[in-house]
């Protein structure tokens, strides 16, 4: 099983877009009457420094953002700041610092160790893009990799495992993609990633299914012109 760490990645093979929008359908399966939007937005400074911010709306209302800022480093991503934010709940913040190894939480006394390559609930997303071009025999069926994955209040391990490839529908038509699938035990919440190589490894499909059953899927409906 493979761990991933700072030193692991060689330098990117693709550059990364200096800006970029991506339009998502988002669905819930409590929610069968309403579709929702999700938009993910990057940016890359001159500087080395990136903004990533997803916002899912629905009905007019923005049920969810999520931000993530930080550098983007030889090996991937390295967040600084991550913010949550609901609409039944004000916005928490995660901070990363890198010098001193540690997590620190809204509202928490107590932090956490920082592992080398974790990630937040918004950058994993570009991470394995990045991961994709980096080390794509990463991605061949049966292979494992492990992500640390901070949130709003805690640090976990996400083991992920390649099902190989498998064409998916989007709004841009079937595509060639391969799927990931975070592996679970009972009471955690799984992740089903697409990404496809052909767009520099995009997730063009994620769905999440949380501890009690309930599923919620994007879905990429547009690229952006870069």
């Amino acid at each position: 099983m493979l761990y991933l760490a700072l030193a692991d990645l060689p330098v990117l093979r693709e550059p990364m877009p200096m800006r970029a929008r991506y339009l998502y359908r988002t669905t819930n399966s409590e929610l069968t009457l309403a579709t929702a939007s999700t938009v993910v937005d990057w940016q890359l400074g001159a500087d080395g420094r990136y903004a990533l911010r997803l916002t899912t709306t629905a009905l007019g209302i923005t049920v969810m953002e999520l931000l993530s800022e930080g550098s983007l480093q030889p090996f991937g991503l390295a967040p600084e700041r991550y913010v949550e934010s609901r609409s039944r709940r004000g916005a928490e913040t995660t901070q990363f610092d890198w010098e001193l190894r540690r997590l620190t939480f809204t509202g928490k006394t107590r932090g956490r160790p920082l592992i080398a390559g974790a990630q937040d609930r918004v950058s994993f997303q570009i991470q394995l893009m990045l991961l994709g071009q980096a080390q794509p025999e990463w991605f061949r069926a049966g292979r494992q990799f492990v992500m640390w994955m901070a949130g709003r209040d805690d640090l976990l391990t996400y083991r992920f495992r390649s099902a190989g490839p498998e064409r998916t529908m989007t709004g841009l038509g079937l595509l060639d993609a391969v799927r990931l699938e975070r592996l679970v035990t009972p009471g955690e919440a799984r992740i089903d990633v697409w990404l496809v190589p052909q767009l520099g490894w995009l997730p063009v499909r994620l769905r999440f299914t949380d501890r009690l059953g309930r599923v919620t899927e994007s879905v990429l409906e547009s690229v952006p012109a870069t």
